[in-house]
C-alpha cells in the first residue's frame, strides 16, 4: 500500500530539500529557510483522507453512498471538446482508466453533472494503488476550499507539512523561492497533483492561481497536474497539458449506471421510460441519470423536463426533511410547510452564491446567510447558529466537509436553489448582483421561468448592461459570458420567438469581444433563436465588418418597429454597446 511507502519517499525528498543552500532569482543567491513539520506523517493523513473521500459516491440519506468500486463506469475522453468539432468526427480517445498513462498534465472538462469530480476519485484510488510500482503519490485540493486570502503555492506547502521562508533582505523573491522549493519537492516525491474545480474558485484567486500553475507546471520535471472545469467556465490555456473533454454517455453506459443505481430493480422499465423522455440524448449526463434512478426508484416515474428534476430532487430533500422533523421533539421550522421550507433553502443559497461561497462554506458563512434573511421567515436573529446546525445536520442538501467546512452535495443543486430565488425575487433587483458573479445561477434562472426569452433581455439588460461602466471593457480572462451562454444551451428553455432573444444574443457576443464562437454558433441552431434574430437584425444596419464578426447599429426608428418592450431595452443601453452577430450567421439570415 502506498502509506507504506511514503515515509521512505517523502523522507528522501525532504533530505534534498534540506541540501539545497541557495536559490538564485535575477542574479541572487536567496538562501531558503525550511521548516519541515513532520513531512512524511503529513502527507500519510492527506492520502489516507483522499482516499477516504475518493471511496465512496452519494449523499447521506437521500441518495444512499455507494462505494465508488461497485457504482464507477468507465467515461469515453476527446481531446476535442464537442462543441469545437463535427458530431462526425471520432469521439472516443481515452477512458478514465487510461489517464494514470498519459504523459504530461491534462486538464479534464466537462458539462455540470458530467463525472468530473468522479473520475477524479477514481484516478485518486487508481494512482494511489499503483504507488508501489510507479513511486507517485497523489496530492488532492478541492480548489472551492480555498479561502480568498490563499494561494494554490501556500495551499499545497500546508498540505505537504512545509514551511518555506526567506530573511527579511530577500522578502522581495519569496514567492518565486516557495514556488522553486515546491516544484523541487514535488518532482522529488513524484507527486501527482489533482486539483478539482478550477471554475468554483473564488474570482479574486483565479488570476494568482493561473500564474502559480503556470510556473510549477514550467518548474517540475517529474511532478505532474490534473485539474478539472466545467467546460463553458474553462478559457484559458494551461501549458504543457492537454485538454480532455468527457463525452456524453453511450447507450451502454447509460444502461450500466441505471443497472448499478437500481440494483437491477426495474431497470428495463426505467429505460423504457427515459428513452421516451423529450430530454433523452447528450443531456443525461451522470449525476442527472443517478438523480433519477434515484426520483424512479421513490416514485416509479421520472419527470419529463430537465428542469423538472431539479425540482423533483429538492422536493425529495424537503420531505426527507419533514420526515426527521417528526421524530425530533425541536425544529426552528416546526410552523413551516414544504413549500416555505423550499423558499427559505432557496434564499439561504442565493445568499451563499451571491457572496461569492459556491458549492464550499464554512458555518460562519452559512450563520451571515441565515442573518441576512431571517426576518423575512420571521425566524428569530438569535437562532442563527441552532437553524445552521439543523440545515447541515439534516436537510440532506448540505453535508459536512472537513472540520469547519460544509458543501452543497453537488454545485448544480445550489445553483437551482438560487434560480429560483432569483426568479421569484424579479429581475429588477439583479443590478445589485452582476451576472458576472452568478453567470450559472442566471442562465438556470431563465430556463426555469415561465417566459425565457423576454426573462433573458431582462437579465442581460439590469444583470450586465446597467453593472458595467460605459467602458465597455471586460476582462479579457473573464469567462462569465460564455459560462452563461454555454450553460444555457445545457438547461434548453423553452425558448420563444422574441425580438429581445434576438437582441440579447447580439449584445452578449458584444461584450464577449467575439470569444468562444462555437458556443455562439450552437446557441443559434435553435429556430426560435433564428428567427429572433431575423426580426432583430431587420432593426439593425451593418457598422462594420470586422474578421469573421459584423458589429450591428441600431436604425432610428428601432424604438417605434420593435414596440414597448425593445424601446425599453435600447433604453438602457450605452453609446459604447457593442451589438455583434457572426458574419457567416448573418449572412443566412439577412
Amino acid at each position: 500500500m502506498l502509506e507504506a511507502i511514503i515515509g521512505s519517499i517523502v523522507s528522501s525528498a525532504v533530505a534534498e530539500l534540506a541540501r539545497t543552500v541557495t536559490v538564485s532569482i535575477a542574479g541572487n543567491d536567496v538562501s531558503p529557510l525550511v521548516t519541515v513539520a513532520n513531512a512524511p506523517d503529513a502527507i500519510r493523513l492527506h492520502v489516507q483522507q483522499g482516499r477516504s473521500w475518493a471511496g465512496d459516491v452519494g449523499v447521506q440519506d437521500l441518495i444512499r453512498a455507494r462505494p465508488l468500486r461497485d457504482v464507477f463506469v468507465e467515461l469515453d475522453l476527446n481531446t476535442k471538446p464537442l462543441r469545437t468539432r463535427g458530431r462526425a468526427e471520432p469521439d472516443r480517445s481515452f477512458r478514465i482508466s487510461d489517464l494514470p498513462n498519459v504523459p504530461g498534465n491534462i486538464v479534464l472538462i466537462g458539462d455540470p453533472g458530467a463525472g468530473k469530480t468522479t473520475s477524479l476519485k477514481k484516478l485518486l484510488m487508481l494512482i494511489s494503488d499503483a504507488a508501489p510500482t510507479s513511486q507517485s503519490i497523489p496530492i488532492l485540493l478541492r480548489l472551492r476550499r480555498l479561502e480568498t486570502r490563499s494561494s494554490l503555492v501556500s495551499e499545497l506547502l500546508t498540505t505537504l507539512g512545509l514551511f518555506v521562508g526567506v530573511r527579511e533582505e530577500f522578502a522581495d523573491y519569496k514567492a518565486q523561492v516557495q514556488r522553486r522549493m515546491l516544484a523541487k519537492f514535488l518532482d522529488d516525491i513524484g507527486a501527482t497533483v489533482l486539483l478539482d474545480g478550477f471554475d468554483e474558485l473564488p474570482r479574486n484567486l483565479v488570476p494568482v492561481a493561473l500564474a502559480d500553475l503556470e510556473d510549477l507546471i514550467h518548474l517540475c520535471c517529474n511532478a505532474r497536474f490534473i485539474i478539472t472545469s466545467r467546460s463553458g467556465a474553462f478559457d484559458y490555456s494551461i501549458p504543457k497539458s492537454t485538454v480532455l473533454e468527457i463525452s456524453p454517455l453511450s447507450n451502454e453506459q447509460i444502461r450500466a449506471i441505471a443497472t448499478k443505481w437500481l440494483s437491477g430493480r426495474g431497470t428495463e422499465e426505467f429505460l423504457k421510460q427515459l428513452r421516451m423522455a423529450p430530454f433523452y440524448g447528450s443531456e443525461v449526463r451522470p449525476l442527472s441519470l443517478i438523480q433519477l434512478c434515484h426520483v424512479y426508484d421513490r416514485t416509479g416515474r421520472i419527470p419529463d423536463r430537465p428542469k423538472a428534476i431539479y425540482r423533483l430532487i429538492c422536493r425529495l430533500f424537503v420531505e426527507d426533511w419533514d420526515s426527521y422533523q417528526r421524530i425530533r421533539r425541536e425544529s426552528q421550522f416546526d410552523e413551516f410547510d414544504a413549500d416555505l421550507k423550499q423558499e427559505f433553502l432557496e434564499a439561504v443559497a442565493f445568499r451563499l452564491a451571491a457572496d461569492g461561497h459556491r458549492g464550499y462554506f464554512t458555518h460562519e458563512h452559512l450563520r451571515d446567510a441565515y442573518l441576512a434573511i431571517h426576518d423575512r421567515f420571521a425566524l428569530p436573529r438569535n437562532a442563527a447558529s441552532r437553524v445552521a446546525e439543523e440545515l447541515e445536520a439534516h436537510t440532506g442538501l448540505i453535508l459536512e466537509s472537513g472540520l469547519d467546512g460544509y458543501e452543497f452535495f453537488h454545485l448544480s443543486l445550489q445553483e437551482y436553489l438560487a434560480a429560483e430565488y432569483i426568479v421569484k425575487a424579479g429581475y429588477r433587483n439583479l443590478t445589485e448582483w452582476p451576472l458576472a458573479r452568478l453567470a450559472n445561477e442566471y442562465a438556470v434562472a431563465v430556463a426555469l421561468s415561465s417566459e425565457p426569452s423576454a426573462f433573458l433581455g431582462e437579465v442581460v439588460k439590469y444583470g450586465i448592461v446597467k453593472c458595467t461602466p460605459d467602458t465597455d471593457v471586460r476582462a479579457p480572462q473573464d469567462p462569465s459570458i460564455p459560462a452563461f451562454v454555454t450553460r444555457l444551451t445545457i438547461e434548453r428553455p423553452s425558448w420563444t420567438r422574441h425580438v429581445l432573444l434576438g437582441a440579447s444574443y447580439c449584445l452578449l457576443l458584444g461584450y464577449a469581444h467575439g470569444r468562444n464562437l462555437e458556443v455562439w454558433a450552437e446557441w443559434a441552431n435553435l429556430t426560435a433563436v433564428r428567427e429572433s434574430l431575423h426580426d432583430f437584425i431587420q432593426l439593425c444596419t451593418i457598422q462594420r465588418v470586422d474578421g469573421d464578426l459584423i458589429l450591428l447599429r441600431l436604425n432610428e426608428s428601432a424604438n417605434l418597429a420593435g414596440g414597448a418592450v425593445l424601446a425599453d431595452f435600447i433604453g438602457a443601453l450605452s453609446p459604447f454597446t457593442r451589438l455583434v452577430i457572426p458574419a457567416e450567421l448573418y449572412s443566412t439570415l439577412a
